[in-house]
């Protein structure tokens, strides 16, 4: 018989969002049992500092100041990425990051600015098609090894991960999020077609007055319609991203043609800073 012990946890995420958990040592319990399984985790090894950076100032153990914008930390110079400088996050915000870092370094090093310059690309897709019924594919766990194949071997992966045909079926329940319904507005007719065979209530027709007024609507209504436009009697198709499933149905019911499906590709390239 042995045992494991548990200690209170006071707080979980730090004021910043970040993985910071705080234990109350006062307050322990102590569990007899048989087998104990360990899910580490990973954590910060920041012991290098002590032979000489001690400048990098931490707010608490293994967790160094950083700078959001810049990703410097209290030292000149010294730069960090990933999670060391935001918390576990998801790989793709530490790419993010370490593409921010660098940028923060290249300025550092040689004083000039740089600025991005940004490109939207809208590609018809005709024909546009999907799988049939790929809206409601089922979820494919990921396979992972028996119980007893892991008590047998504690270091052994537990996941299996996908085969081929599993990887497929998975990757086929995507929605294509970079692929999204265009609306012509100067061929739309508001007959509400595209409203009516929505199967999610995805699209909403409404008068421009019930929309909340901001700069950028305002301009776009100004340009379309002229600075005097009635917005009463003229409308907006109102689009939730969040509801559509690409399904196309409003782009094939659409009478004349003013919707259609497109590919959105959105890039963004760095350079020096015009004086």
């Amino acid at each position: 018989m042995t045992g494991v012990t548990f200690r209170r946890c006071l707080r979980v995420y730090d004021g910043e969002r970040r993985f910071a958990p705080v234990y109350d040592e006062s307050a322990r319990m102590r569990l007899g049992c048989q087998t104990v399984l360990i899910a580490a985790g990973q954590a910060t090894d920041l012991s290098f500092l002590d032979a000489g950076g001690h400048d990098v100032e931490q707010f608490r153990p293994g967790w160094p100041k950083v700078d959001p914008q810049t990703l410097q930390t209290t030292a000149p110079g010294v730069f960090v990425a990933g999670d060391l400088a935001h918390g576990t996050r998801l790989i793709i915000d530490a790419v993010a990051s370490g593409k921010k870092a660098a940028r923060s370094v290249y300025e550092y090093v040689t004083g000039r600015r740089l600025a991005a310059e940004f490109l939207e690309l809208f590609i018809p897709l005709v024909p546009y098609d999907r799988e049939k019924g790929y809206e409601t594919i089922p979820r494919v766990p990921i396979p992972t090894v028996a119980p007893e194949q892991r008590l047998a071997d504690p270091a052994r992966l537990v996941e299996r991960g996908y085969d081929v045909d599993e990887a497929r079926s998975e990757g086929s329940r995507c929605l294509d999020c970079g692929v999204t319904p265009v609306f012509d507005g100067t061929r739309c007719i508001l007959c509400g077609g595209c409203v009516d065979v929505c199967p999610t209530l995805t699209l909403k027709i409404v008068p421009l007055r019930e929309l909340a007024s901001t700069p950028e609507l305002q301009a776009a209504i100004a340009q379309a319609l002229g600075p005097d436009a009635d917005l009463e009697a003229n409308s907006a198709i109102v689009k939730d991203e969040d509801r559509c499933i690409r399904c196309a149905l409003c782009v094939m019911r659409c009478p004349v043609e003013a919707i259609a499906m497109e590919r959105v590709r959105f890039t963004a390239r760095w350079g020096e800073a015009q004086a």
